[in-house]
């Protein structure tokens, strides 16, 4: 009988101590790998200031590369401002309006990577040279689909 205690409160114990701190450490929905990468550089499209996006280094809890894919649109996981373009090749952020210009379409690659294309402009999801003193890319679009960078999304759909 004080055998069968002992490994009970053992049990119990152990369930509750795992529980706990999976509380503890556990992210939130929106705090997981939703960050869009390249096979590349393995850098991640970063929202700045007043629209534009830039790459940098992922970082774990960057806010600015946190994104979720809901249905055709690239969403900013933090607020209602999606992945946009127009037809000189820019991609920058701006209000969610369900415009075909912030839709985009996956193409399978294999292996988690797809290739995304505009689906207003058919112009294909690419990284441009935004400065080249300071060898700044920002994400663009471009015609040639040998060119289209292969994307890996984690998280959303």
């Amino acid at each position: 009988m004080k055998q069968t205690f002992k490994r009970t409160l053992q049990v119990a114990l152990t369930t509750f101590v795992a529980t706990a701190t999976m509380g503890v450490f556990a992210t939130s929905a929106y705090a997981g790998d939703n960050t869009w990468i390249t096979d590349k550089s393995g850098r991640c499209i970063t929202i700045t200031g007043g629209g534009n996006l830039i790459d940098t280094q992922c970082s774990w809890g960057n806010q600015g590369q946190l994104w979720d894919r809901v249905g055709s649109q690239i969403k900013h996981a933090y607020s209602n401002q999606c992945l946009d373009s127009n037809w000189n090749g820019d991609v920058y952020w701006g209000e969610c309006n369900g415009g075909n210009f912030q839709n985009w379409d996956y193409f399978d690659e294999d292996g988690g990577w797809v290739r995304i294309q505009d689906r207003e402009t058919k112009l294909w999801l690419h990284w441009c040279l935004r400065d080249s003193t300071n060898y700044v890319y920002k994400p663009c679009t471009v015609s040639i689909h040998f060119y289209g960078e292969f994307w890996s999304f984690y998280g959303g759909e």
